[in-house]
């Protein structure tokens, strides 16, 4: 039975995740006037690592509505068309996607190394120093009638109305509503046993992920994909910089996290020095020239939760729906999410109405009910991507050497992102008109500038 019990207090949101989905919501918070605080593990949140991302028009226009979005060009590495080869170099398929996108929707795809991107969020968001919090590693989170109370490992306790969780794969908060969800019997029994092993995030995939400086001869604004037996390659080069991905088969599917050594990663980047990704340049000499310590081997999970809130607690992003990078879209979706949870909380906050558990529940399930699906889909259409880019079997093989080159790539992508980048979620609650394309935006600000 949900409790009924009020908060009197003003209300307060714990944010925890300082990657960019949760800093994105702590912007979305703060644009509307809502208190909150950002709880990231790590010791430091802008750590120059990672690999890099796309963002779509959408997201693109979610940061002009908070001011973001010409500082955000800053940083970007331009994209104009996309190839596809073969790991001998080949190109096999070549079209200018991202070109039309921009002349769809009014805003281009944005290439970002992700820690620059989480730079940005994080060098503007409003008072960050006492909104973010590092070194804060979740242990426990305990609900009550009035609220909700987050441990963390250091013995301090953050105390709040509600918790989001936007704390990736390997989520705590998700750990937590599954000991709130259970029975008391059945949650004595799951502290033996460590999370991970009953993990609905599944790692079929693994990958080097990193940042490289120019390469002579690399062709700068096109996003370069190899695909080849067993392995995806996706690099774009910027002016001074390069971001990729290296993506292969795990010999069999896992749950168990795993933290790669440095020479685990060497063997790993020399099992595909040969391949070409791009036209005559091969992999190798790329490798030479990156600096180890903006580069990493993971795992590239895929899963899907189909509730995203208990009581209190609510999840989005990587917590909730998580798929390998090379689909592209879960950055995107992640973002959106953020912004249509804070739509919710912004009304509910704003209501005159009693903040009980109960009107905090039915907000987070009309938060649910207007992203679930659309996420659902993605989450499906990368890992048919994924199999399909890497040859994952003789029908992807097929498909992919003999028939996706003879295809309309262009058209066939533009027409797969019309709808999900049209009726993108925008902030309610801030007054803005911004870019547009041919094809009209869906949804407007309820406020209107």
């Amino acid at each position: 039975m949900v409790s009924t019990s009020t908060t009197t207090q003003k209300p307060r949101v714990i944010v925890c995740g300082g990657g960019l989905v949760g800093l994105y919501t702590a912007h979305a918070l703060s644009r509307a006037n809502i208190d909150f605080v950002v709880l990231e593990q790590q010791s430091e949140v802008t750590a120059p690592k990672g690999a890099g991302l796309v963002l779509f028009p959408h997201v693109a226009r979610l940061l002009d509505q908070l001011g973001l979005y010409e500082l955000a060009l800053k940083e970007t590495i331009t994209i104009t068309d996309k190839q596809m080869l073969r790991q001998n170099g080949r190109v096999v398929l070549r079209h200018r996607m991202a070109q039309s996108i921009e002349a769809q929707h009014g805003y281009p795809a944005l290439g970002f190394p992700r820690w620059k991107f989480i730079r940005l969020l994080y060098d503007h968001l409003p008072e960050r120093e006492t909104r973010i919090r590092t070194s804060a590693r979740v242990s426990d989170i305990e609900m009550s009638d009035d609220g909700v109370r987050v441990h963390l490992e250091d013995g301090s306790v953050e105390e709040g109305t509600l918790v989001i969780g936007a704390d990736g794969v390997y989520s705590r908060v998700r750990d937590a509503v599954n000991r709130h969800a259970q029975p008391a019997s059945a949650t004595e029994k799951a502290k033996e046993k460590d999370p991970s092993d009953t993990s609905p995030m599944v790692a079929s995939f693994f990958g080097i992920y990193g940042i490289a400086p120019y390469v002579k001869g690399a062709e700068r604004t096109v996003f370069n994909e190899t695909h080849g037996p067993g392995m995806v390659s996706q690099f774009c080069a910027g002016e001074d910089e390069m971001i990729f991905g290296l993506y292969a088969a795990l010999p069999k599917p896992t749950t168990l996290r795993h933290k790669y050594t440095e020479e685990e990663l060497e063997a790993t980047a020399r099992r595909w020095f040969d391949v070409q990704v791009f036209p005559g340049i091969k992999f190798k000499e790329i490798w030479e020239k990156c600096d180890r310590s903006s580069v990493h081997l993971a795992n590239a999970e895929e899963g899907f939760i189909d509730k995203w809130y208990h009581g209190r607690i609510v999840m989005l992003g990587d917590s909730v729906c998580k798929m390998t990078p090379i689909f592209g879209m879960a950055a995107n979706k992640g973002i959106e999410c953020g912004a249509t949870l804070v739509n919710e909380l912004y009304d509910l906050f704003n209501s005159g109405a009693e903040i009980t558990t109960a009107s905090i529940e039915k907000a987070f399930q009309r938060f649910q009910d207007s992203q679930i699906e659309d996420a659902r889909k993605i989450e499906k259409r990368g890992r048919v991507i994924t199999r399909l880019f890497s040859w994952h079997g003789w029908s992807y093989w097929l498909l992919d050497h003999l028939v996706v080159p003879w295809l309309n790539m262009e058209k066939i992508t533009i027409n797969e992102l019309t709808e999900p980048v049209s009726k993108a979620h925008i902030l309610d609650f801030v007054p803005f008109k911004g870019r547009t394309g041919k094809i009209p935006w869906v949804r407007q600000p309820k406020v209107q500038a």
